[in-house]
């Protein structure tokens, strides 16, 4: 609780020394930051209950390059912008990351989102996010890490033995 007390107070003093920036935003993003570092912490935990080493883990937080794909030339119709594209091929990179990025040995184990909430527009971004980053990394696993949810159906009903969901966020989720 000490951490996050003195997380809450740096916040504090952003807030009044920070004038270009919009009270809300700064505790919106300090909050994030801090829902992060639980996040690895929570992670940290977990490993080591699994009876992982420390030195084994790390949480890089590099934007992974994601180059386009040679497939997508054969599905475009003008041979000018077809063109164009092998012409400046090395320029067509999209850097894709997720907040928490986990590597066990050096291998990306585990990519996680975390948010103060999410309903399904940001779901939606969070699964193409991560469909991306498996373009480069199959093997990775995905996780999100939410502090509310205002996902339709019980998601937020824990004390359910069972948790149904709803009909609109399962069919995101066969993205």
């Amino acid at each position: 609780m000490k951490i996050v007390n003195t997380k809450i107070q740096g916040i504090e003093i952003v807030t009044q020394v920070d004038t270009d920036r919009a009270y809300g935003g700064i505790v919106r993003a300090a909050k994030g930051k801090l829902l992060e570092e639980f996040c690895k912490e929570l992670v940290k935990m977990a490993w080591n209950e699994l009876g992982g080493t420390a030195e084994d883990l790390s949480f890089p937080t590099q934007r992974v390059p994601i180059s386009l794909k040679r497939e997508y030339l054969e599905k475009i119709k003008s041979t000018e912008v077809k063109n164009w594209i092998i012409n400046n091929y090395k320029d067509f990179i999209f850097h894709a990351q997720v907040d928490v990025h986990v590597f066990i040995q050096s291998e990306f184990a585990l990519g996680i989102e975390c948010k103060s909430y999410t309903e399904n527009a940001m779901l939606k971004r969070i699964l193409v996010d991560f469909t991306l980053l498996k373009t480069v990394y199959p093997n990775m696993n995905c996780a999100l890490l939410q502090f509310e949810s205002q996902l339709t159906g019980d998601y937020s009903q824990i004390n359910k033995q069972i948790i149904l969901g709803s009909h609109s966020t399962h069919i995101l989720m066969l993205i």
